[in-house]
């Protein structure tokens, strides 16, 4: 009996366990036990209540069809889904209205409309001081470690963030570190154009209220939705390793900008840590200048 009832809570754990997982994967949708053509169309009621007075009738399926394929791609982009164009323009009338620092980043703390304030357990818009630090560094998204701990470029992230500043004699307290994304998306997914959509009024009208000496703009994810379309090269990409100038809607004056890699890249491929080296150099060096003239 013993046994029986151990394997019994042995299951019922593996089964929670299970659950958990998905749903930190972001499966958190039901689908129907039986496979479905999405091509074709529902079933009418009349279909479905004449096969349930038939019970040993054969389910009737919809033929199988091959879905037809558009022979060239559309001139346009598909258009943001109705839901999400609503949130930014929400967004955007939000960080107009903002005409200070605090008052801004109490509206984001504010906003639980964005789609991934549902799931992160905090809501994470920098740390550091916005008194005109010598070095923004802004990242993408917040990570697992960074929503428990509630700070950014927490574990082994943050400590090899802060071995790259010492080594050209800076240190969290002489920059203000932020993300284009304020909450931790699911099982740590991709993001999607429309949650960066949604968050963009708010990344642009914070960089305005900042008066960095350079900003450090890490991973690629970043440095395509912080320039969005503005100083690319001629394959459309962000001008990586390069010093280049940004300024966005909101920005009084441009601000030297170097779009580097993620501490976190750096940990899954310690190769590339001597290209990070230069996006340093780089950095000391224009800071240094900027100390010389003052």
């Amino acid at each position: 009996m013993v046994e029986q009832q151990t394997a019994k809570n042995k299951t019922e754990q593996n089964i929670l366990s299970a659950l958990q997982w998905h749903m930190l994967c972001g499966a958190d949708n039901v689908i129907n036990k039986q496979p479905r053509d999405w091509y074709q169309k529902p079933l009418s009621a009349k279909i479905i209540i004449r096969q349930a007075n038939k019970p040993n009738a054969p389910i009737q399926s919809p033929a199988i069809q091959s879905p037809a394929i558009q022979s060239t791609p559309p001139d346009q982009p598909p258009a943001v889904i109705t839901g999400s164009l609503a949130l930014i323009e929400k967004a955007t009338k939000i960080a107009e209205q903002c005409n200070d620092w605090q008052q801004l980043i109490d509206a984001i703390t504010a906003f639980t409309d964005h789609p991934l304030a549902q799931t992160a357990s905090h809501c994470l818009t920098h740390q550091g001081s916005p008194a005109k630090p010598k070095l923004l560094i802004i990242g993408d998204v917040p990570s697992k470690n960074d929503d428990i701990n509630g700070a950014l470029f927490s574990g082994e992230v943050g400590a090899l963030l802060d071995k790259m500043l010492k080594a050209i004699q800076l240190s969290r307290s002489d920059c203000l570190l932020s993300n284009i994304i304020y909450w931790r998306p699911p099982g740590d997914r991709n993001l999607t154009d429309n949650e960066i959509a949604i968050c963009r009024p708010f990344f642009e009208k914070m960089l305005s209220f900042i008066q960095p000496e350079i900003i450090m703009a890490i991973g690629n994810v970043t440095a395509n939705a912080l320039h969005a379309g503005n100083q690319l090269t001629d394959d459309k990409k962000p001008l990586i390793h390069k010093i280049i100038n940004h300024q966005n809607r909101f920005m009084t004056k441009p601000v030297q900008t170097i779009n580097s890699l993620h501490p976190s890249f750096l940990l899954r491929v310690p190769d590339k840590k001597r290209v990070a080296w230069q996006d340093l150099l780089a950095i000391q060096a224009i800071i240094t200048d900027n100390n010389s003239d003052n």
